[in-house]
């Protein structure tokens, strides 16, 4: 059997794969040890044997955005010591006079500079002596550090003077994270910030991934992957001592899983919209390809490492619903989470959430919740949304119909960056809404927005967990050449066996067998005097020329300048072994139709009857319109009036925005 979960902000999703078929299901998270939720989700499946285990998680987020990690000490060359704190000298609100800049998670007197000089072309100024190298660790041991980011200039050209810095500290006990071997390329601005939010969050994800391997060893399992930000999971132990390539490591699964999707049914441009009980996640699928950036942020602080493009926004089914001081509704990001929860939930939370606005609603059931063992209390998330109801000068029915449009307004803003950002027209991409709360908002979003069509997957609720089932062992490894593009085919055969080498050794220290993999090989390339680059594919037997340049800069900007010098800035390789399948058996159609009741819901019509039909009892080409309500294992579908709907051969339902 194989096993993946997604841990959220309310519940913890499980999916198994036993002989390709898939089974899915839910446990309520526990906020304080998350790993504690995995082991109560284990328990569940009794004495199957689990052959492999993959993980998305949290922490490292969390860990990140509470600063609740190691206190760092940054590690540079002397001179450099206020590298992040200048930055890239970008203002987070230009026009805002009153702005101030996210601090760096090494304050001042935990900054220290190393006297060493490596020039731009790995020749080295000034050695590194074993003195200096005393003196720095000396200094650092002596505060109060619990950890270390050492960044030096061009260490990614000449990383043993690094090497000799990170042995000292751990000698003395401090856990030192190298920019050299967490990100070898150029910019030291992106290094440096991604480096310190390693030695940030080490501590707390190796400690947290100990753990569950313990509760797995329990299980007679000895290694497990986890889910990575750029679309692929590590080995356990790659995880460990790099937690930074964990930051988006839930959403990236959800994205994955919507390009699986899109193969599956034909459609290869898709924007995916996951709802879960504290966050949205937003992606897009272009082309068939998740779509992707060379660098993101966690908390205004910059991570430059490759990672699928997913934009975040404080919103989901445990997020408060308040009255700001000017009398207007907000949403989020404060969140009930799963402890105590919304008031709904009956465990003490008495601030009114989102779930508790559709429970008052009827868009969800009061019953939702018995499957897993919670007995909802209507009465205490009636008296919630009442609360806010009165601040806001506004009846119950005003302020729940309210409420789902301004959580819709603060989910589109996610849309939006991606949207205009991109410069996408939402008419020519299909909407997947995924996770425990977004196909309650999937049509009213889709409308708002310009997307003509919807489709919630089979399996919605734990569609993240699904895409982690499935998502390929993916090993990236990266070098800066930052050569014209003929003095870098000279080098490349050296660079491709040393990344070569160095991947297919970390494959089989996780034991798995590295000549299952496939390489793919990318450059990231600019013209001469450009600010930045473009990355683009290349066949191993040939190199990158001029021309994968070229058409590149064409696709992207309308033109390319082929009398202008060509630069290969990285090469790239990334080896991938394939995920396990999943067996999606057809539902056959069925000659009777399904059956369903009615029930009173809230619609911004006003209260309506509205079918409400068991997701289980749909099978292919069943279809209807609005208003209806389609009920599944760990997802509700909201159908608004005049909307029509469908169901496919694998269960998938697809909604037509009116």
């Amino acid at each position: 059997m194989h096993v993946a979960t997604d841990v959220g902000g309310t519940f913890t999703d499980f999916v198994t794969l036993d002989g390709g078929v898939m089974r899915t299901f839910k446990v309520p998270s526990t906020t304080q040890s998350p790993d504690q939720a995995v082991a109560d989700g284990l328990r569940t499946l009794g004495e199957a044997r689990i052959e492999t285990f993959a993980h998305g998680t949290t922490v490292a987020t969390n860990t990140v955005l509470q600063r609740s990690g190691a206190r760092v000490a940054f590690v540079t060359t002397a001179g450099f010591e206020d590298l992040l704190e200048i930055g890239r000298q970008t203002r987070p609100s230009v026009y805002d006079l009153r702005t101030a800049r996210v601090p760096p998670l090494s304050p001042r007197e935990l900054r220290f500079g190393v006297r060493e000089r490596v020039l731009h072309d790995g020749t080295v100024e000034e050695p590194l002596t074993r003195d200096e190298v005393m003196r720095v660790a000396d200094l650092v041991s002596a505060s109060d550090a619990e950890a270390a980011a050492v960044c030096l200039l061009y260490s990614y050209l000449r990383p043993d003077h690094e090497t000799m810095v990170g042995e000292a500290l751990e000698a003395r006990g401090i856990d030192a994270s190298l920019s050299s071997r967490i990100r070898p390329v150029f910019r030291e601005v992106e290094r440096g910030s991604t480096t310190s939010l390693d030695a940030h969050v080490r501590p707390v994800v190796r400690k947290y991934l100990e753990r569950l391997g313990g509760t797995l060893r329990s299980r007679g399992l000895d290694g497990y992957m986890v889910m990575g930000s750029h679309g692929g999971v590590l080995p356990a132990g790659v995880a460990a001592s790099q937690p930074a390539r964990l930051l988006l490591s839930g959403p990236a699964g959800g994205v994955m899983a919507a390009a699986a999707l899109g193969g599956t049914v034909g459609i290869s441009d898709l924007f995916t919209f996951d709802m879960g009980g504290t966050s949205t996640d937003v992606g897009a699928v272009v082309d068939g390809q998740p779509l992707r950036r060379s660098s993101f942020e966690v908390a205004g602080l910059t991570v430059g490492l490759p990672t699928i493009d997913v934009v975040t926004v404080g919103a989901g089914g445990g997020s408060h619903v308040w009255v700001d001081p000017g009398g207007a509704l907000r949403v989020g990001p404060r969140s009930s989470a799963a402890d105590p929860g919304p008031a709904f939930y009956g465990r003490g939370g008495d601030v009114a959430t989102v779930t508790d606005v559709h429970v008052v609603s009827g868009t969800l059931p009061p019953d939702f919740l018995q499957r897993y063992g919670i007995t909802g209390d209507i009465d205490a998330a009636r008296a919630a949304c009442e609360a806010v109801a009165d601040q806001a000068g506004t009846d119950l029915d005003g302020f729940c119909v309210g409420a789902r449009r301004v959580a819709d307004a603060t989910m589109a803003r996610a849309f939006r960056v991606l949207l205009a950002g991109r410069g996408f027209d939402p008419g020519t991409f299909t909407l997947v809404a995924f996770g425990g709360a977004g196909p309650l908002h999937g049509t009213s979003l889709a409308r708002d927005l310009g997307f003509a069509r919807v489709v919630v997957p089979s399996a919605a609720g734990a569609f993240s967990a699904m895409g982690i089932a499935t998502s390929d062992i993916l090993v990236e490894r990266d070098r800066t050449l930052m050569l014209p593009v003929e003095e870098a085919r000279g080098r490349l055969g050296r660079v491709l066996s040393d990344l070569t080498g160095e991947s297919m050794d970390e494959l089989a220290s996780a034991g798995v067998d590295p000549m299952s993999a496939m390489p793919e090989w990318e450059v990231d390339m600019r013209y001469r005097g450009q600010g930045h680059e473009l990355t683009v594919p290349f066949h191993v037997c040939s190199g990158p020329t001029e021309e994968n340049l070229h058409r590149a800069h064409e696709m992207a900007y309308g033109h390319a300048m082929k009398g202008e010098t060509v630069e290969v800035v990285n090469v790239r390789l990334k080896l991938r072994v394939a995920g396990p399948a999943i067996e999606l058996r057809s539902r056959e159609r069925a000659e009777a139709g399904y059956r369903c009741s009615k029930r009173r819901v809230l619609f911004e019509e006003g209260w309506l009857e509205a079918e409400t039909i068991p997701m289980d009892g749909l099978s292919a080409d069943h279809n209807g319109t609005g208003p209806a309500i389609i009920e599944g294992e760990g997802e509700t579908v909201i159908v608004p009036p005049g909307t029509r709907w469908r169901v496919d051969g694998p269960g998938n339902v697809w909604l037509e925005v009116a």
